[in-house]
């Protein structure tokens, strides 16, 4: 029997940024420029370039790659797959693991929260595939840039 009730998929694109503290230097640096345009523009004409130190990454390296082992990844590369995995499958106390020491207490308050704790997961569940994009070097700071595609699926019944 056809079911009378419709599923629509959509699919989003979602670029996320994870802020990870390394506690070594970085050796595999380069100097990377960012071009900004303005927000309106029709045309690319006088950008706002941004000079980093850092990585882009030209080709794709898919999280899903770093954590079934097809792929080598550096260290912090394998800690922000970790972190996503551990907030789609994990824990209250898994994900809570995932932070730094001294910011455990403060970050219970809100893991804690059922409520909280379940937007974050559902949301992280819909994720379907990840990739790293940039690799941004910021004093004391790492910062990813990741694309996320997020399926999500809706309901529709005929009216």
């Amino acid at each position: 029997m056809i079911s009378n009730k419709l599923i629509h998929v959509s699919i989003r694109l979602a670029v996320i940024i994870l802020v990870y503290v390394l506690s070594t230097s970085n050796t595999n640096a380069e100097t990377i420029d960012i071009s900004v345009f303005p927000m309106k523009s029709i045309t690319e004409i006088n950008p706002t370039i941004i000079r980093l130190n850092g990585k882009i990454y030209t080709d794709t390296i898919w999280i899903d790659d770093i954590i079934t082992g097809k792929v080598q990844a550096e260290s912090d590369e394998n800690f922000i797959a970790r972190v996503l995995t551990v907030n789609q499958s994990g824990s209250a106390a898994d994900v809570l693991s995932t932070w730094n020491p001294d910011e455990r207490t403060q970050m219970s308050t809100y893991i804690n929260k059922p409520e909280l704790f379940v937007v974050n997961k559902n949301w992280n569940k819909s994720i379907k595939y990840s990739a790293f994009l940039a690799k941004v070097l910021y004093g004391e700071y790492t910062v990813f840039v990741v694309q996320h595609i997020i399926v999500i699926f809706h309901n529709h019944s005929p009216t």
